[in-house]
This record gives structure tokens, sequence and C-alpha cells, in this order.
């Protein structure tokens, strides 16, 4: 059987036709697609749209159909998904160094690609999309608040934000709870537009790794930072957050987290082009990792919510679109929306989820 009657037949069973009227339906333009996606999987998928081998006019449903047909169970592991796989087991991949070139690769992006894709919170974790709720904006605010909810602030307490982003949750905890912020992030870049942005409100913001903390906190925030701590080191993070926490302090954890427990450790595509050495933990992984040092409060998973923040990104990157061609090239844009509207598709598809957990130091 050919790749192309192969894959064919492999995408029948997503209800997905080659050529098709359906916005979901793939249409080819290069027949090396084929065999590159049928031998690289994520990777020949993901670069082929690159090269535009392929197109799809609503990739975020491309991408759900896909997963819960189970697919890509369907084709042998490549070459280099074999490999992420050993080398997570094998290597020390989120050491001190390589978590630092992780957030100059990733969050070190030149500014106008965050500016396109965020709003005015630079909020880049996923948004809480209630029914009153209307604006990305609306949606990072809510998310912050919840978390402050949640960790119970109240002016004058010491929290700190662990991979605090664009310091969208220390300005809201700050402004809306009269709390005292510290931040650390290992992004430079992060951390010189928050002290722009904020110079005028008092934050602590720190270019530090969370292995060496210090000091002492009423209550520890981290929203989407424990994806680049790898299971290696889940422990120790819990260990770092515990030993800054007073006694009964609160931390809220938002996690992205798999859904399955034997899933790869890494995306090939998103490995090479977007978020190198990350891995999702499980919510037994964290639950495991926590145990003997904090209490579960509570556990909210909100992955729908994933969704509809991705296609908000998209909206407004596509809205710039043809300004940052011109700078970065086609195959960035390309790039970059397929990145956003295929995590949408696995978020659809419940294939990963995200949400926050509060837990309580013993």
């Amino acid at each position: 059987m050919s790749d192309e009657l192969f894959a064919r037949k492999l995408l029948e069973r997503a209800g997905i036709e080659v050529g098709g009227p359906n916005p979901y339906d793939i249409h080819v333009y290069d027949p090396r697609f084929y065999p590159r996606a049928l031998t690289e999987g994520s990777l020949g998928l993901g670069e082929g749209y690159m090269q535009h081998w392929w197109d799809c006019e609503d990739l975020a449903e491309f991408f759900n159909r896909v997963l819960r047909a189970n697919l890509p169970d369907h084709i042998g592991l490549s070459a280099q998904a074999s490999w992420l796989a050993l080398r997570s087991k094998l290597f020390n991949l989120q050491s001190r160094a390589r978590a630092a070139m992780v957030a100059h690769e990733h969050y070190d992006l030149p500014s106008e690609i965050y500016d396109a894709t965020l709003d005015e919170t630079h909020g880049y974790t996923c948004g809480l999309w209630d029914e009153e709720i209307t604006t990305l904006e609306e949606a990072q605010i809510a998310k912050y608040d919840r978390a402050c909810r949640n960790l119970g602030l109240k002016e004058g307490d010491r929290l700190l934000d662990i991979g605090f982003g664009w310091a969208g949750l220390m300005a809201h905890a700050k402004k809306e709870y009269g709390a005292v912020p510290t931040g650390i992030s290992m992004s430079e870049g992060q951390t010189a537009w928050a002290r722009r942005r904020y110079k005028d409100m008092p934050m602590d913001f720190r270019i530090q790794d969370y292995r060496s903390l210090e000091g002492e906190f009423d209550h520890v925030a981290s929203i989407e930072m424990i994806e680049a701590v790898g299971r290696k080191y889940l422990r120790t993070y819990f260990r770092s957050v515990h030993k800054v926490l007073v006694p009964k302090g609160k931390f809220v954890l938002q996690a992205i987290v798999g859904q399955k427990q034997n899933q790869p450790a890494a995306d090939t595509w998103i490995e090479k082009y977007i978020f190198r050495n990350g891995e999702l933990p499980t919510l037994p992984l964290i639950f495991q990792a926590s145990h003997g040092l904090f209490n579960t409060l509570s556990v909210d998973m909100f992955g729908h919510h994933y969704d509809k923040t991705l296609l908000a990104w998209n909206r407004r990157f596509q809205a710039k679109r043809s300004q940052l061609k011109e700078r970065f090239g086609e195959p960035f844009c390309r790039m970059w929306e397929y990145y956003l509207l295929s995590c949408a598709g696995a978020y659809r598809a419940e294939d990963i989820s995200v949400g926050q957990i509060t837990f309580e130091a013993r």
C-alpha cells in the first residue's frame, strides 16, 4: 500500500478527507508530505506545514479529530520520538544551565511576537472564560484573581511567584490585594520587561533558579512553570517551595498535565521549535512529589478554557500577521499558528489539560 493511500485510510478513521469540503479536511500540495508524516509523526507533520506541503482551514479541529481517533497510536514511534523518550530517562535535561537556555530560546523571542499574540497584561497562560467574560484580558485577570483567592491573599502578605512570566499575577496581587510580591525567573527578557512596565510599582524581580530559593514567604504561586521542571526534579521543586513557606502557608500551582500515564515525554515538533526539554507531569506524579510536604486543599481542572485562550491568541496574531511576516518570514508565521492551533486541538480532545491545585504546607 502506498504512503498516500495508507495516510488517506488512516485519516478516514477521524472523519478527515484529503481535499474534502470540510474546514478540518486537509489539502496536500506536495507528495513528500505523506512519507514524512508517516515516518516522523509530529515532527514531519509540523515541518510539512511550515514548508506549506499541506494546509487546513481549521487546524484546531483537525488535531481534535486526529487525537480523539488515536491516530498517532497507529504510526510507529519515529527515531526522534524514541530518542526523546529515552533521553528524558537517561540525562539531566532540566539542569540549571539548561533551564537558562530554554528560557532564552522561548521567552526571550523578539517582543513584537508576544506583543502581537498576548493581551495588555501579557498573560501567557490559560485564562478563565466564565460566562460573563468576553475578552482575553478579562480571562487572564479572572485567572490571576482565582489564584489570589485560592491563596487567601490579604494586605501585607509576602507572595513569591515562581516563573513570573510578564508579572501579570504579581501586579494583580499588588493592586487588588495589597500583597508584597517577589518573582523569580530564568528569562532575562521577561525580567527586563517587567522592571520597565512596573517601575512605579514596588515589586522585587529576580533572575534566579527555583533550586536556590531562600527567605520566607506567606504564600507561593507558580503558573505553568512546572512543565519546565521535569520528573527528575519534581520532588526537589516541591521541597524548594516548602522550604520558603511559613507553616500552613498556601501554594497555588497552575499546571499543564498529561492525561495518559504512558504519554510521550515530549512532542518532537514542540521540542524542536517551541519549548526544548519540556515535560508535562501527570496529576499522580504531582501528588507523589508533594506527598508529606503539603496537604491538597483543592483541584480545579479547566482544560477547555485553554482551547479558547489559544484561539484568542491566534486571532490576535493573525491580525498582525502581515507585519510579522515582513520581519520573520512566512515559515515562522506558519510555525507560530501551527503551535497555537495544534495545542488548542490537543486541549479540545482532552489529550492534555490544565488546572489550579491549591496546597497547604505541612
